[in-house]
């Protein structure tokens, strides 16, 4: 049971290469791992914050992962997958704006989304007087998750792992940045790692504040699906 409900913080942490930012687009295109097909009916209006990559490369992997398509076919068949593919991209809005609380919640609020997915939290600017990780990590996650509460919406953050976890093939929940200022703001929390030159990720609900504890093996391809492993 992984029912994300609005008014939640879900965070997904994971060390550089591990297909955070992935996760978090198979999550909202309504991407089912077991099956390997795009859920329409899972789909919810997003509000995707990029922070660190560029809006066409955002929606270049969007398209593969909604047509199941390699980053050569998108570039070649882009107008026919994306006049086939529209409907399956509808519900994503994809904004680069400045890093900073109020620019995020101003956005959220001219948007109105259902969903939110800040990409990702360690590029969002704090106040000065804040200089420790934890400090800074504990502003922003508060912040979120009182929006989250406030405007009754999912909000989904992204963040790297603390530098004692950067090259550890275990996670925990306490190897995101800023360890205990995550947890303790987030409804939930996910972790996923796995080498960036390794297809083979590994999933895990560290905090689930109403259902249970998983982990799951998945395997990432060249679609940016991340298709769950039967082996």
């Amino acid at each position: 049971d992984c029912t994300i409900y609005p008014g939640e913080l879900v965070t997904i942490f994971g060390p550089t290469g591990s297909n955070k930012t992935t996760l978090a687009q198979n999550i909202v295109l309504g991407y089912d791992a077991e099956n390997d097909e795009i859920m329409k009916e899972w789909q919810l209006p997003t509000l995707f914050l990029s922070l660190e990559l560029s809006a066409s490369y955002m929606h270049r992997r969007h398209m593969q992962i909604v047509s199941g398509s390699t980053k050569e076919y998108v570039n070649k068949e882009a107008s026919k997958l994306f006049k086939s593919y529209r409907d399956y991209l509808a519900n994503v809005n994809i904004q680069t704006i400045s890093a900073t609380p109020e620019a995020i919640q101003s956005k959220v609020k001219e948007i109105q989304p259902m969903v939110v997915v800040i990409d990702y939290i360690d590029l969002v600017e704090t106040p000065p007087h804040l200089r420790s990780e934890y400090d800074q990590i504990r502003y922003i996650s508060h912040f979120l998750s009182n929006l989250a509460v406030n405007m009754d919406i999912i909000i989904i953050q992204i963040s790297q792992v603390s530098r004692e976890y950067s090259r550890s093939e275990i996670l925990d929940i306490y190897a995101g940045k800023g360890s205990g200022a995550i947890e303790n703001a987030s409804r939930k929390v996910l972790g996923i790692n796995g080498r960036q030159d390794s297809t083979q990720k590994k999933v895990s609900l560290f905090k689930n504040s109403d259902g249970d504890l998983f982990d799951v093996d998945l395997n990432w391809l060249p679609s940016f699906r991340l298709r769950k492993r039967r082996d």
